[in-house]
């Protein structure tokens, strides 16, 4: 497919209807849930994931645009009663930093709008840059390019929908979830539920929304009090369901308070990370002033750009084969080799460009049985994801199993009885990110989520990529993504840097042979 032909900010949209879409039937059992402490990670923070449709004429569907307009919306009224929290809309408390969620079936905002244009000439399928137009943050009240919506003084609704037709036929659905509600595996699983409804007419998954399976925001809070983080225990809002009470580990927070109580401290001057640790010269502060409206938000840098990158796959084939020929060693996933490239190359860029050395590199680890005892259902539709990071690395290593090896088993240390001590670490780093020496990043992998079932009757997507275009953040990241329909790739990678760091990440020779 063509380059864009259009620039994206000066598109328009034609034919503007925005509606609500409420559940089919009322919910009648939860009025609210108090949000659980993973729900947290990203307050505020709305995340749009892009679904675009454009059907091959051989497959001869014969649906008008419409007409499946209207099925989306027909079906997403019948699965809201079973994900009646995506439905609900997200209210301050007594503390404003922290809101709770109304179950109170106030519906799904959703946009209709048509663009005259060709698909084609607005977005490329392989070097996919963001479209803010397609997501419908303005009718909602909000700022497609803040990271948090922190000016918002109103509910915030738990999910919005866009759906965008062009003038070839072809369709953009653009859904945006606000973090609070769901993590990945939640919000993929929403979306082929909303598929199944659509096609079948019901769906065989049973959502399951119980905060109180998960860990409450209270833990943060008891913990930072107690004054001996050791001697504390962690145990789920419901304290009947027989989750286990687990040890705090000493690295607990080191990097300042930004608890529910009305103290906090900001991070100040260089820090270094030190046996697994931020230390600076102010995180001890606990009487340092923080502005309630940001003391559950990590510290935002200005100017990140994006770019999307493909993995090619004999590069991941033959370092996967040198791990086999050595019959002792481990063998690493594709993913593994994927995230140990992108955390060399980040290493190897000089403090010049940034004033950073090497990187301290993070992954989401998904944690309903890692972080769980018993471990909760695969079917849990909230937040039940860790953060964990690597030691400092300075400089790659002449091999790059190593970083692979450290990478495999990163994920895999992630414990009922460990998650905690690795919680703190992470928030840690992260409040801290812009006064550490390292470079800060993490990886989301979207790698193994159904991003190419979302049939809606229109065929299967050709393209689905997270549509973010926020130019701020708190660290560098990037979202691991299965490769389109057809592609000779084997993933996507949507990566978010500063420019300079991404320039220089990009001439790196090394990271040149794994990504294109």
């Amino acid at each position: 497919m063509a380059q864009p032909l259009t620039d994206g900010t000066r598109l328009e949209l034609k034919h503007v209807v925005v509606s609500t879409v409420k559940p089919s039937e009322r919910n009648p059992v939860v009025e609210k849930y108090d949000v659980a402490l993973l729900d947290l990670y990203l307050p505020d923070f709305f995340l749009p994931v892009l679904f675009l449709y454009k059907p091959d004429p051989e497959e001869q569907i014969r649906l008008s645009g419409s007409e499946f307009v209207r099925r989306l919306k027909e079906s997403l009224s019948k699965l809201l009663t079973q994900y009646y929290t995506f439905a609900g809309r997200y209210c301050k408390t007594y503390d404003t930093r922290i809101r709770e969620l109304l179950c109170n079936d106030e519906g799904v905002p959703f946009i209709e709008a048509e663009i005259d244009e060709e698909m084609d000439k607005v977005v490329s399928l392989d070097d996919f840059q963001s479209l803010p137009i397609l997501c419908g943050f303005e009718f909602v009240n909000l700022d497609a390019r803040a990271f948090y919506q922190v000016k918002a003084d109103f509910p915030l609704p738990a999910c919005f929908i866009q759906a965008t037709k062009f003038r070839c036929g072809g369709i953009s659905v653009n859904v945006t979830f606000c973090h609070m509600v769901a993590d990945g595996q939640a919000m993929f699983q929403f979306v082929k539920d909303w598929s199944q409804m659509t096609l079948e007419g019901h769906v065989t998954n049973r959502p399951i929304h119980d905060r109180s399976l998960s860990y409450p925001v209270s833990l943060l809070q008891s913990l930072m009090q107690s004054g001996n983080p050791e001697e504390s225990e962690v145990e789920t809002n419901n304290s009947q369901t027989g989750h286990a009470t687990l040890p705090v580990d000493d690295k607990f927070i080191v990097g300042g308070e930004r608890d529910r109580s009305d103290k906090g401290s900001r991070a100040g001057g260089p820090a270094t990370l030190t046996d697994g640790k931020a230390v600076g010269p102010d995180c001890a502060d606990a009487n340092a002033p923080v502005d309630q409206a940001e003391a559950v938000r990590f510290t935002l840098v200005p100017a990140f750009t994006r770019k999307t990158l493909h993995v090619k796959k004999d590069s991941v084939l033959k370092l996967k084969q040198r791990a086999m020929d050595n019959e002792e060693g481990m063998v690493p996933t594709a993913l593994d080799c994927m995230q140990s490239q992108i955390w060399r190359g980040l290493s190897s860029i000089p403090s010049s460009v940034d004033c950073k050395k090497g990187c301290v590199y993070g992954l989401v680890a998904e944690g309903r049985s890692r972080m769980h005892d018993p471990a909760l259902p695969e079917s849990y539709a909230g937040n039940a994801f860790l953060l964990t990071f690597t030691q400092p690395l300075d400089k790659p290593s002449d091999d790059p199993l190593t970083e692979a090896s450290i990478i495999h088993n990163l994920v895999r240390g992630v414990t009922p009885q460990s998650w905690l001590g690795q919680f703190g670490r992470s928030i840690s780093i992260l409040l801290n990110s812009t006064t550490i020496e390292e470079r800060t990043f993490f990886t989301s992998s979207w790698y193994r989520f159904p991003l190419y079932e979302a049939d809606f009757g229109y065929g299967k997507p050709i393209l689905s990529i997270v549509n973010g275009s926020s130019s701020t953040a708190h660290a560098g990241y990037a979202i691991i993504m299965p490769p389109r329909p057809g592609s000779d790739y084997l993933a996507s990678v949507q990566i978010v840097l500063v420019p300079e760091v991404l320039q220089a990440l990009l001439e790196n020779s090394e990271f040149r042979s794994f990504f294109h």
